[in-house]
């Protein structure tokens, strides 16, 4: 499995009988370029490159999804400003609609600071988030308000037309906060996914340098940088495993397993070493079949559904973007039918 840059580590050829009782150096594979996916990703058949760590565009992907349905709620402050004449319940609709139009600054504004932080750096998100959803559950408490407003009004086709449209508006929110929850999760797991995949490209780095060392039979060099790619290795195994934890829908669990497999493949050459230079021709042989395996199965560990899918971020969140734009049309319809039927033009 190749690295972000198209590095592999090598595997040596199968041993030859060794004169004079010296173990052969671990051959050097011919140098080959590894497939590479159309967008530089990793392809889905064996053999393909470390998963890359998720681009700050991801993330970014997901705010865009966020800011279009956050649009949508705001179609419902469409015709919020009535004007209100002799309707003897006015008093109580006018209250009503100065905490929606409350409510819809609130979503605007968070909207406004979402689109801020899609060109923004990855370490901003989480305080953007905390200002956003703040602003949603003020939104949330005006709904509320406004909800105590047309409670008052006596029971008619409009007052429960307008309830309901505000019970529809307080769903859109919910939802809408739920998808900016999962903005921090996506960061969070980014931003993991992103230092693991470097890690495993300076351990495929330190794990070729290994095999380069042997086939000079400079096993000192040898055991230093397999051991150097091995802790590498374990490294990225363990972020991967977290940045798994945070979502395990992207599949993260794969390029762990992949780092993992390789992790004890440095283990075997680390140990070649010392078996080349005690001049162990036996034990150094059998270790080579054990690296090939090792190095089979991590090249078959599969690819992580947020690398092979460039739709993922959409498609993770597609289910919260149908129901906050469903729910904010529902509300706006309900509204604006509540107010035709309490004579508010």
């Amino acid at each position: 499995m190749a690295d972000q840059n198209g590095q592999q580590p090598l595997s040596p050829y199968p041993p030859l009988s060794a004169p004079g009782g010296k173990p052969p150096a671990p051959g050097v594979a011919p140098k080959s370029e590894p497939p590479q996916a159309a967008d530089g990703g990793m392809p889905g058949s064996p053999g393909a490159p470390v998963p890359p760590a998720p681009k700050k565009s991801r993330v970014g992907l997901i705010i865009g999804i966020i800011v279009a349905v956050v649009v949508v709620v705001g179609l419902v402050a469409i015709g919020a400003q009535a004007l209100f004449g002799r309707n003897p319940e006015q008093a109580a609709i006018t209250l009503a609609e100065q905490h929606f139009d409350a409510a819809m600054k609130d979503v605007e504004d968070a909207s406004a600071s979402l689109k801020i932080a899609s060109s923004g750096p990855q370490t901003e998100v989480s305080a953007v988030v905390a200002g956003a959803t703040k602003k949603l559950l003020g939104a949330r408490d005006e709904i509320v308000k406004a909800t105590a407003d047309v409670e008052q009004l006596k029971d008619s086709p409009g007052r429960t037309d307008y309830l309901s449209g505000l019970k529809a508006a307080t769903v859109t929110l919910d939802a809408l906060q739920e998808m900016v929850a999962y903005m921090d999760t996506a960061n969070g797991m980014a931003a993991k996914a992103e230092q693991a995949a470097k890690l495993t490209s300076a351990a495929n780095s330190s794990l070729n340098g290994a095999v380069s060392a042997g086939n000079s039979s400079k096993y000192s060099a040898m055991r230093s940088d397999a051991l150097s790619a091995s802790k590498n290795y374990a490294r990225a195994a363990a972020l991967f495993r977290e940045a798994h934890a945070l979502d395990v829908t992207a599949g993260l669990d794969k390029a762990a397993v992949y780092a993992e497999n390789r992790k004890l493949e440095a283990d075997v050459v680390a140990r070649m070493a010392q078996e080349g230079k005690a001049n162990k021709v036996s034990a150094y042989n059998s270790d080579i079949k054990k690296q090939a395996a090792l190095s089979k199965q991590a090249e078959a560990a599969g690819t992580p559904a947020i690398v092979s899918d460039p739709n993922w971020a959409q498609n993770r969140l597609a289910g919260l973007g149908n129901k906050v734009e469903s729910a904010g049309k529902q509300a706006d319809d309900l509204r604006a039918k509540a107010l035709k039927e309490l004579g508010v033009n």
